[in-house]
């Protein structure tokens, strides 16, 4: 997370909370807001004069663990809220889904920690937990879109050498896609003055939903992450978001005439997986969106919902860099026998022969339905051995170059198949396939014949 205004990593931001709390809760509540790294914090002391029961801080954290029932059945009581709006010099921060995770406690001082779903960045209000809109930055997504947004024309002399030169930026109208929420995505320009006094101008592209009524952010979240997943596709590297940043439109910003424009703040959340991630290479891409156009996407849409039970296991393989390869080549292959399960239930065939089938039958369905041949007759057979050695210890394990091979040929595999589904040429796919670098990696080392079409 390393945007401005937001919090750093294990750099602790001292403010207070001071929106619509019970009055017995001191207006300027101070209070250390910190991310750990694995999640954002809230730590708030308490100190109780000699004549109190109960502090009002003090009687959160304790009824929430379950310490003190008495103190939650008192009077003027008030549980832990679920939204709580932190404030310091740099700006105000909405905290949403806040739980109690512990708290200190010697006489009368003590200090309670709240553990935090999720922060808005800079809201005024309450209840981000539902928005209206969100908007992902992902790192060279307008590169993959290939929309140019900015121009240059060179004039040249008689003599062919450059005399004057112009660059202009021209916005692009949103590109709609396909998508429950008004899905679109935004190719964008902007300049940028240094501190040297040069100036830069920049391309970039976001993804955007809206909705008219307000929807969990994790709803919205859905829809982007879809997109993300394509591109991910595309390239294989565990492409992340530069920010991602939501809208309500019950907190607009107000000018001094009363105008009102809509609020966008930066959403920060360990909930959101891979969100620190790679940069899109578009020059490796195994297709781009310019390839797929809408009609792709819609395609990839489909994909998703009536192969989840294949693309979520084989997505999921981008987000465990830190998982053996036996754990990563039995995730394909658990996705892949799924892929081949639904695509013999859309050929017709009948459940009793799809459950009689063997898993090298089943990779061998795959195989076949790509058009780029490039995988040798032998590698179903060998591929199920391998799977089938790792998960079953009575029989032999493979060896690491054979997992590892195998691993890749299934991972390529997969995307060969989903760019074909998308609508991508044989001839095209051919052709970018052959510089891919995996492919490249199997054919050096005995994984994969030259590639051919059927």
């Amino acid at each position: 997370m390393n945007n401005k205004n937001e919090l750093y990593e294990k750099v602790p931001r001292l403010g207070w909370f001071n929106d619509d709390l019970p009055e017995e809760i001191t207006p300027s509540t101070p209070a250390v807001l910190m991310d750990t790294g694995r999640r954002i914090e809230l730590q708030i002391p308490w100190l109780r004069t000699a004549d109190e029961k109960y502090d009002q801080i003090e009687n959160w954290f304790m009824s929430s663990e379950g310490f003190d029932k008495q103190a939650s059945d008192e009077p003027n009581s008030h549980p832990l809220p679920a939204e709580i709006l932190f404030n310091d010099e740099v700006g105000s921060i909405l905290l949403l889904g806040c739980k109690s995770v512990g708290f200190q406690t010697r006489e009368i001082i003590g200090k309670g920690s709240i553990e935090v779903e999720s922060a808005i960045m800079g809201a005024k209000s309450k209840g981000y937990s539902q928005i209206n809109g969100m908007r992902s930055y992902i790192l060279g997504l307008e590169a993959w879109v290939d929309t140019a947004t900015v121009g240059t024309q060179i004039s040249r002399g008689e003599d062919g050498k450059p005399v004057s030169f112009c660059v202009s930026g021209n916005s692009q109208a949103p590109i709609p896609l396909p998508g429950k929420h008004e899905l679109s995505v935004h190719p964008e320009w902007k300049v940028v003055d240094k501190l040297t006094g040069e100036k830069r101008i920049e391309e970039y592209a976001f993804v955007e939903t809206r909705t008219q009524d307000p929807l969990d952010w994790r709803e919205h979240l859905e829809e982007h992450g879809r997109v993300r997943d394509l591109v991910r596709v595309s390239v294989w590297k565990p492409v992340g978001y530069n920010s991602i940043r939501v809208q309500l439109d019950a907190d607009p910003v107000k000018d001094f005439e009363d105008s009102k424009a809509a609020r966008w703040g930066d959403l920060k959340s360990h909930l959101i997986v891979g969100y620190d991630g790679e940069r899109i290479e578009s020059k490796n891409s195994l297709f781009t969106f310019k390839d797929i156009g809408v009609d792709g996407y819609a395609r990839w849409q489909q994909i998703c919902t009536n192969y989840s039970r294949a693309i979520n296991p084989l997505m999921a393989l981008l987000n465990e860099s830190q998982s053996s390869i036996e754990m990563r080549l039995t995730q394909a292959a658990v996705g892949l026998e799924a892929m081949a399960l639904q695509m013999a239930k859309e050929a017709g065939v009948s459940r009793n022969k799809r459950n009689m089938e063997k898993i090298q039958s089943r990779l061998a369905r795959i195989q076949a339905s790509v058009p780029i041949d490039f995988l040798y007759d032998h590698w179903p057979q060998e591929c199920a051995d391998s799977y089938n050695g790792i998960k079953h210890a009575n029989r032999t394990m493979p060896d690491f170059e054979l997992i590892y091979r195998n691993y890749t040929q299934c991972v390529l595999l997969f995307r060969l198949w989903v760019a074909a589904r998308l609508g991508i040429s044989s001839d095209l796919l051919k052709s970018r396939v052959e510089m891919d670098s995996k492919m490249q990696w199997l054919i050096q080392n005995n994984g994969a014949k030259k590639v051919k079409l059927w």
